[in-house]
């Protein structure tokens, strides 16, 4: 026996290079042969099929609810039928698939969805990952700190569940942010095609690296990014000692350059559109946010009018070509110079019709003491420059009661009258101004219908809403939220800072629901102001 078994060991030791490749040879004729006969020409033609099936459940999945509109509705329908339905396995998983591609985990299916059929499929970064992963590195501007300590504990320490919470609320916030510059800086592009890579996770992934973010076992980087994001963004309410919102934006938008630098206008270059810009909208500032670390820097540069309305952003290796770029882009965007002017024609309007504080001496030619019929005006914190072509009134009494005569007489100044209003006003005055406005406009808001049966309120209307302002190039809404009593709430839909409707109930994400139902029943009367777009 063991003479029977060292023999067939040694025919296999004995085995040459020749029987070896004869053997694979065999093995793969046989796998051709049977590759031949599965490929029939039905089978082929099923290939085709299914190709072409998988192409159509792409762009159908694609357009599903999402994960949350979902799990809304669960809990507001009482169909069992339809929840049997969503409880079965392909419907699950279309809806998984579905979740992953708004995460942005799902490159692939914007891959298929731009399949050409002359070059193929793609299936390396493009161009535009490649020159943001090649750039990161140089637009690294200090991260905003978090300074809450139970908010820092929750980040480095706080569990999965915690840290899920927040990365969803951190990349919520982030895209509303985000979404709401895009359309700012191109509110002639479609901006979905931008959101694929702000959202997308190996970008992310590459800020959390960049910045040295904790590295967890079961949250992905990408999602300990967005979670840092969403405990700066649970702070801002808290921090009254510094403006985090605005600390967080210039984050923002400086780590964005390398992406969104691919996507500006190639217009022609306007040489002299800073004059142009300047003679169009008065005093505006060109700010240069952010120097590049690159050998040879690139420079972002953004123009404000009025002090806080962001009129254009761009960048390049030149400072003063930055400026023109900028400048060239703000002057091809006609609706947005017409809203700037709008808006900055309002305050000075607003500025101008302040009642200003003069002592009584200027109006009563000496008599003491307010004149009679006038109330007294009252002491502004700020200094307030008078409209110095404002007159008497007509019937202003005397102290004897009899109406004095009508007087064309003016308040004279001992300075010269300022030619731009703007400059009259200080810029502090003008912010207060501006907020004063929006507080009265707040004030007397439409106020929606109260709802007695909450079945009826949509649930994914909020979102509704902003896919509504998208399309029609408004910004995102925001909600405010103020407690009336210990039972109610009220909630304010802005929109582009200006308050639109309000709604009131006893929990206020209802109260938002309710509030943008409201306005899309009603689209072209609360949004018309926004036309033009």
């Amino acid at each position: 026996m063991s003479t029977e078994t060292d023999t067939k060991t040694q025919q296999k030791r004995s085995l040459t290079d020749v029987d070896i490749a004869d053997f694979i040879n065999l093995v793969s004729k046989k796998r051709l042969k049977q590759v031949q006969e599965s490929l029939t020409t039905d089978q082929i033609a099923s290939i085709g099929f299914s190709a072409s099936q998988l192409y159509e459940a792409v762009s159908r999945i694609v357009e599903y609810p999402t994960k949350f509109q979902i799990d809304d509705f669960k809990q507001s329908t009482s169909d069992k039928r339809l929840l049997y339905l969503l409880q079965s396995p392909e419907v699950h998983l279309a809806l998984e698939w579905k979740y992953q591609y708004d995460l942005g985990r799902l490159d692939i299916f914007n891959k298929i969805l731009k399949f050409d059929k002359n070059e193929g499929l793609d299936l390396k970064d493009d161009d535009i990952v490649s020159k943001f992963i090649n750039n990161a590195q140089y637009f690294l501007p200090s991260i905003p700190q978090i300074e809450d300590e139970e908010l820092k504990q929750t980040f480095h320490d706080g569990g999965d569940l915690k840290l899920n919470n927040l990365s969803s609320y951190g990349k919520s916030y982030f895209k509303t942010i985000v979404d709401s510059y895009l359309i700012q800086r191109f509110s002639d592009r479609e901006i979905r095609d931008m959101s694929v890579y702000t959202t997308n996770p190996k970008i992310a992934t590459k800020w959390a690296q960049l910045y040295q973010l904790p590295l967890n076992d079961d949250i992905p980087p990408a999602d300990m990014f967005f979670a840092y994001i969403g405990a700066l963004a649970s702070e801002i309410p808290y921090n009254t000692d510094r403006d985090l919102k605005s600390e967080i934006k210039n984050w923002m938008t400086i780590i964005l350059e390398p992406i969104l630098m691919c996507f500006d206008n190639a217009n022609e270059l306007k040489v002299n559109g800073k004059d142009e810009i300047r003679s169009r909208l008065g005093n505006v500032e060109f700010r240069n946010i952010y120097k590049s670390t690159h050998p040879e820097p690139i420079y972002i540069v953004q123009i404000y009018a009025g002090g806080e309305i962001l009129v254009g952003t761009s960048s390049s290796k030149s400072l003063a070509e930055a400026e023109a770029k900028a400048s060239t882009a703000a002057l091809y965007d006609a609706p947005l110079l017409d809203k700037v002017e709008r808006i900055l024609d309002d305050i000075k309007r607003e500025s101008m019709s302040v009642s200003p504080y003069i002592e009584p001496q200027a109006y009563n030619n000496g008599v003491t003491g307010a004149p009679v019929g006038i109330a007294p005006q009252p002491v502004h914190p700020h200094p307030i420059y008078p409209d110095y072509q404002q007159q008497q009134p007509q019937q202003q009494q005397q102290p004897n009661g009899y109406p004095m005569e009508p007087t064309n007489a003016v308040v004279q100044p001992n300075y010269m009258t300022p030619q731009d209003p703007m400059q009259a006003y200080p810029q502090t005055l003008i912010n207060e101004e501006y907020q004063r406005k929006l507080q009265e406009e707040s004030e007397s808001v439409l106020e929606a219908p109260s709802v007695t049966d909450e079945a009826s309120i949509d649930s994914s209307s909020k979102e509704k809403l902003n896919q509504l302002l998208t399309k029609r190039r408004i910004g995102p809404a925001e909600y405010k939220t103020a407690k009336l009593n210990n039972s109610d709430v009220q909630v304010t839909c802005y929109i582009e800072n200006i308050p639109i409707a309000k709604a009131v109930s006893t929990n206020k994400k209802k109260a938002g629901q309710i509030c943008a139902q409201y306005i899309l029943n009603y689209p072209e009367y609360f949004l018309q102001r926004f036309a033009g777009r």
